[in-house]
């Protein structure tokens, strides 16, 4: 985790800017695998959601945490995935 964002296991309001060099360096493709998976699932199998809801729920809150940062997730294609 990135110590300006993580601070004793929660997320600090708001995200430090510009972005720490340990987020900025990570491929974007593992947020786009990370969607891409996701709505796979919810349009073939959405009862397997059920099943992993406690791991679901911390991915659901890197979704919703960098969808509202665009200084973190620049490609606006990529937040729309996250929406989507």
């Amino acid at each position: 985790a990135c110590p300006g964002i993580v601070k004793g296991g929660l997320i600090e309001f708001p995200l430090p800017s510009p972005c720490p060099m340990e987020f900025a360096t990570l491929p974007e493709h593992f947020v786009d695998d990370i969607t891409t998976v996701l709505l796979y699932i919810v349009r073939t199998s959405p009862d397997i959601l059920n099943s992993v809801q406690n791991e679901l729920a911390e991915i659901i809150d890197f979704l919703i945490v960098f969808v509202g940062s665009p200084h973190y997730i620049k490609n606006p294609y990529k937040r729309a995935d996250m929406v989507e």
